[in-house]
């Protein structure tokens, strides 16, 4: 019998269009019904007349719609992948050691402003790509606080003297962090406290060598109060393992409340820092 070609693998002969045997086990489904080709005992290869075309049509097009859904599901799930993979590509925590400057302002009428220098370092234990949890710790050397009290009822004579003191701050909170491709951003809220030994060391320079001492002052001040932080800074990584944090600027306040700081408990302070970061741990 002679048949002649079709595309597709489809031929045209005298009684019809012959199916192919790879299409011999296919179900087309249409708007109207099921076809089944399915071999027999009669094995049926021919089918004629307008349904033997309309069933060549509708087989080519549901290969080509089976083929399209195929790589859109590939692509989909590809993309899909990526992406999670990508959120995932943050560190588990986080050392930095840096340098720090503060500005420190005491607010008292009888004291004045100091530059301190130090350094320290934090830890961060991140939550998500984005939020993390920070303990920031931070130590200030030796400084010289000069302390010029006028008359009072706590010292009817006055009191004028230098003294030396330290500075150390430990505040902990969240930190949120947004990370691009070459430098990551980031912000933070933190609450503590501070530590600094020069109210003490003024109340042992000032009242205690004094004959009638400082009659309204009732002991030692505490060297303790409360710290509260607030700020940002930039990270550039180098790999990922190690970032470079060339700035961090922060606002600082401390309340030490005692008989030096009466007119005013607050100290308002501003801090730099730059340092290394150190990444531990993926997620």
């Amino acid at each position: 019998m002679q048949a002649i070609s079709l595309a597709g693998g489809f031929k045209r002969s005298m009684s019809g269009i012959e199916i192919p045997n790879r299409f011999a086990s296919v179900t087309i489904v249409s708007t109207q019904r099921e076809i089944p080709f399915l071999h027999s005992k009669l094995n049926p290869r021919f089918i004629s007349g307008k349904a033997a075309r309309k069933l060549v049509c509708e087989l080519e097009t549901k290969m080509e719609e089976g083929m399209s859904f195929t790589k859109l599901f590939v692509f989909g799930a590809t993309l899909l992948l990526g992406m999670a993979a990508l959120a995932q590509e943050y560190p588990k925590m986080s050392v930095s050691v840096d340098y720090s400057y503060m500005h420190f302002a005491p607010a008292q009428a009888y004291t004045s402003n100091h530059s301190l220098n130090g350094g320290g370092g934090a830890f961060v234990y991140n939550i998500t790509d984005h939020i993390g949890i920070k303990a920031d710790l931070q130590g200030y050397g030796s400084f010289t606080n000069t302390f010029t009290i006028p008359p009072t009822t706590a010292i009817p004579g006055g009191a004028h003297g230098s003294v030396s003191g330290n500075l150390f701050t430990y505040v902990f909170g969240p930190q949120l962090k947004f990370r691009a491709q070459k430098f990551h951003v980031f912000t933070d809220t933190l609450i503590g406290a501070a530590h600094s030994n020069v109210y003490g060391s003024a109340f042992q320079t000032i009242c205690q060598p004094t004959a009638t001492g400082c009659p309204g002052v009732h002991g030692a001040p505490s060297n303790n109060g409360w710290a509260f932080l607030l700020g940002g800074g930039i990270d550039i990584p180098i790999n990922d393992k190690v970032s470079i944090r060339p700035a961090e600027l922060d606002y600082l306040l401390t309340r030490f409340g005692n008989f030096f700081t009466q007119a005013n408990a607050n100290q308002n302070s501003f801090r730099y820092a730059a340092g290394v970061v150190f990444n531990f741990g993926e997620r």
